[in-house]
């Protein structure tokens, strides 16, 4: 909903809360137009803030920053009902699934039947969450995606920035190579770890070398009985 006027800075309210604010200021400084206008490109930023998405990078890695071996097994990883539990709470408030294509097909290669296979109940309970959230599949060689999934085939920084400023959700990116890609262009604002209790010596590295340094805040963590440690930080100002 559009509240300014042709004299003022056109501003698209993105939920409820916002388009109450802007509507009280139209109404509030209607004879004074130069003052609302100038009023409303204070709060432009602010409300901007407000309903901006962060896009979070989650991995589990080793604790010398490995997120698989060298042949892309990853049976060192552990899950138990503990963590996962942990997980399903953490995962319901997430909008959207951004993958590269051996994400999704990794992904795709368990998750979209677990919940009718015998399963324990927390994975089943995973399962049909995961089910429920859109997928964002960046891949130029995929033809197609099955599900709630769609394929994005054009600029992924271009894209993942647009989708940041539309209201909802996080967004949430899953894979070494795409998170790079996103890193690098400083679309990310938070890292969810969970740092496993095991050094694997090589394989693909949870950070690629980058050209560049990015300073972090530590705002939480969460010790495991498994030994697993949940560490979530947000760049730093």
């Amino acid at each position: 909903m559009e509240v300014c006027t042709e004299k003022t800075p056109e501003i698209s309210c993105k939920n409820a809360k916002t388009e109450k604010i802007f509507s009280f200021i139209n109404y509030s400084f209607a004879p004074f137009a130069d003052l609302r206008g100038t009023f409303l490109q204070c709060v432009q930023g602010m409300v901007v803030e407000e309903v901006m998405r962060k896009l979070i990078y989650f991995t589990m890695a080793s604790i010398d920053g490995f997120i698989e071996r060298s042949d892309g097994n990853s049976d060192w990883v552990i899950v138990d009902e503990e963590l996962h539990l942990y997980l399903n709470n953490r995962e319901r408030d997430i909008g959207a699934y951004l993958y590269g294509r051996r994400m999704y097909e990794l992904m795709m290669d368990f998750w979209p039947t677990a919940d009718a296979q015998s399963n324990p109940a927390y994975v089943v309970e995973f399962a049909q969450i995961w089910k429920q959230i859109p997928k964002i599949v960046f891949s130029r060689t995929l033809e197609r995606v099955e599900g709630n999934a769609v394929l994005v085939k054009e600029d992924v920084v271009t894209e993942v920035a647009r989708l940041k400023e539309q209201p909802g959700k996080d967004l949430e990116v899953g894979g070494a190579k795409l998170a790079r890609t996103l890193m690098e262009s400083g679309l990310i604002d938070e890292y969810q770890i969970y740092i496993q209790p095991v050094i694997l010596g090589s394989g693909t590295p949870m950070f690629p070398a980058m050209g560049q340094t990015v300073r972090l805040k530590l705002v939480e963590t969460h010790n495991f009985s498994s030994g697993v440690v949940f560490l979530r930080y947000q760049c730093a100002d």
